[in-house]
């Protein structure tokens, strides 16, 4: 189990840092990575490893803040990433716990998925201080390029899912749980699109709750299209959505099986609770107790699916 890093100088650079390895156990503790090195693909890159704790960790600039695939016993708290990237990504993972995190990006303050996730009592705030990192060439990525000649610095979402279809996946993704956060100025809260993006076409995601989240300055609506063998699970708990301009439904996607609602406030959205593009083959089960500024109704839709890509 090791970083990745594109040297052998960047490897003794972040061991120095204070990375401490013992049987394939991680630590991190009070880290702070150094912007002026932002070529690193990711600031901390963990793969196939348990226990591993991140503690008031701060990362700046770069691509992905934290990356993890295949681990196990995970916690991150009391972190800070501003990121060019992704601040927290990575898939197959089980029992893991975000407390406490700032976040903020040019791309997805999460992009995620596991079995047994608690993301809790985290703020994300949009737009990115750095200039998202994919849009810069490999030459201007390996000089050293100041994230500020990225093009762009909008926050594309609060969580977005993520399976690598390239790789083994040992569990299915559930159990995801995203409690107690807060975000403002990012584009979607919510990203699900299996099958039709390249980072989503591993194991398809079973369930994800948002229970006390306040969201505000959203732009666009949620999405969530679910893989019709295993249709998607969504609940809401004592939440507030807000979009800063009129959108026409709050949810677009397909193939999902339940939508649960005890106590929702939306604002800004001028139409159904759900636009759908699979009703010829299921609509879902809609249970809604509390929800304010939005119908309850399921409203097909004739249109071609078309989601911009994350």
């Amino acid at each position: 189990m090791r970083p990745i890093a594109t040297d052998k100088s960047d490897f003794e650079e972040l061991r120095r840092a204070g990375q401490i390895y013992v049987d394939k156990t991680a630590y991190f503790h009070r880290m702070v990575t150094d912007p002026s090195r932002a070529y690193f693909f990711c600031a901390h890159r963990i793969a196939d490893s348990r226990n591993v704790r991140a503690e008031k960790v701060t990362g700046l600039a770069g691509h992905d803040g934290f990356h993890i695939n295949g681990c196990d016993q995970v916690r991150i708290l009391g972190c800070t990433f501003k990121t060019g990237d992704d601040c927290i990504a990575g898939f197959d993972n089980t029992d893991v716990v975000v407390r406490d995190c700032f976040l903020n990006t040019a791309c997805s303050g999460f992009r995620f998925a596991g079995t047994d996730v608690l993301i809790e009592k985290c703020t994300l705030r949009g737009p990115g201080e750095y200039g998202f990192r994919g849009a810069l060439s490999k030459g201007d990525k390996i000089a050293g390029a100041p994230s500020g000649r990225a093009k762009r610095n909008n926050m594309l979402s609060f969580f977005t899912y993520y399976a690598d279809g390239t790789h083994p996946i040992r569990r299915p993704a559930a159990k995801i749980r995203i409690v107690d956060c807060t975000s403002h100025g990012t584009d979607r809260y919510f990203h699900y699109n299996y099958g039709n993006e390249k980072w989503q076409r591993g194991q398809p995601l079973t369930d994800i709750s948002f229970i006390r989240v306040t969201a505000t300055g959203l732009k666009l609506p949620l999405s969530a299209w679910g893989d019709p063998a295993l249709p998607l699970s969504l609940t809401f708990k004592d939440c507030l959505l807000g979009f800063e301009r009129p959108q026409k439904e709050l949810i677009r996607g397909a193939h999902l099986g339940t939508v649960s609602i005890d106590n929702l406030e939306v604002q800004g959205v001028d139409g159904p609770l759900v636009r759908l593009w699979n009703e010829k083959t299921g609509r879902p089960q809609v249970s809604a107790s509390g929800l304010k500024g939005v119908s309850a109704e399921i409203v097909p839709s004739a249109d071609a699916w078309s989601v911009r890509g994350i």
